[in-house]
Order: structure tokens, then sequence, then C-alpha cells
């Protein structure tokens, strides 16, 4: 969901950042801003940060080609991933104003979607309106077919082949672990990533 995202902003000329061993950028541009130095202070996500910083519509094309991307291995364990994400959440709060409401939205109407599915559906259990669950279960129906079909032809782009069965899943466990994370960001501060 990430690659999509920032791929699709790219696309609509609103670029927010990158992923650094995927990223070429203009030597000059570089030099230009100095460089990674006004993220010195941060302890990661100067490729995100950079782009942030630099990229507009007129200055940013993406290549989705395999043959163009660089993989790495996923994190081994789930304390390493949160770690990631916790560095991820911690650059993103450094973004411009602009790009933190973008992604923010998009979380936020994820996550009431969700509550508002789970408080609704309880409700309409307790009053004993059947009829009723019938038509929120569709919209949840028509929110996850809609979803796998964008992921599907992103992935076919991307030429990623194994989460479209669990995206469903992993898009409601990412609503909540997500918010937790970001929380863990502001209550623990760590000065120093491992």
């Amino acid at each position: 969901m990430t690659a999509i995202q920032y791929f699709s902003w790219a696309l609509a000329g609103k670029p927010y950042m990158g992923v650094g061993r995927n990223l070429a950028y203009n030597r000059e541009l570089f030099f230009k801003v100095k460089g990674f130095t006004s993220h010195y202070h941060i302890p990661s996500g100067d490729d995100d940060l950079f782009i942030n910083q630099v990229a507009t519509k007129n200055n940013v094309a993406i290549e989705y080609s395999y043959e163009s991307q660089t993989i790495s291995q996923a994190k081994s364990s789930y304390n390493e991933w949160v770690l990631q994400r916790k560095r991820h959440f911690a650059a993103g709060f450094h973004y411009k104003r602009f790009h933190k409401i973008i992604l923010g939205m998009f979380s936020l109407s994820n996550f009431f979607f969700y509550l508002s599915f789970i408080a609704l559906t309880t409700l309409l259990l307790i009053d004993k309106l059947y009829y009723p669950i019938i038509i929120v279960n569709f919209l949840l129906f028509l929110k996850i077919i809609s979803q796998l079909i964008i992921l599907k032809k992103s992935m076919n782009k991307l030429v990623e082949k194994n989460l479209l069965l669990i995206s469903p899943i992993l898009d409601f466990i990412f609503v909540i672990i997500n918010p937790l994370i970001a929380l863990s960001n502001i209550i623990v501060k760590e000065n120093k990533w491992k």
C-alpha cells in the first residue's frame, strides 16, 4: 500500500516520498539544497525527507518495471518490523503539512470505516435488524472488491504475486497496529534507532 500511495501521488503531481535504494536524483539539485544536511538530526528517513523537500510535479518521474526495482530482504521478526514502522512514522512526522494531511486522511478514513462497520453490525445484531446487516456487509464487500482490483493491477505492474489474497486481512490488522505504533513514537522518544 505504501508503494501504491507514493507512486499514485507522484503520478498525480504531488510526490512526497521515495525509497532510498530505488532513487536517482540530479547531482545539482542534491547540492543546491545541501543534500541531507537539513535531516541530520533525524535518526532515519533521509531518503523520504529529501524527496519530500525537493520533489515537484516537474522534476519527478517514476519507473516501476521489474528491471528497475531493487529488492531488499523483508524484516524477519515482528519486533524488527515494528522498529522499521516506528522509523517510518518518525520520518513522516517531518513531511510537508499537505502530505501529512493526505496520508492521515487515508489512515483515518480506513480506521473509521472499520470502526463504523463493527459498531453498526453490533448494534444491528443487538436490535435483531438482520436486513440492514446485509447492506452493511455489502458495503464491506464493495470495499474489499474495489481494493482487490486496485491491488491486483498494482501488483501486476510491480510483479508482486504473494499478497493479494491476504491483503484484506492485512488491511484490517494495519488499521489496528499502525495507530498503536504511531502513538508509541509520541509516548516513547528514542534518540537512536537500532
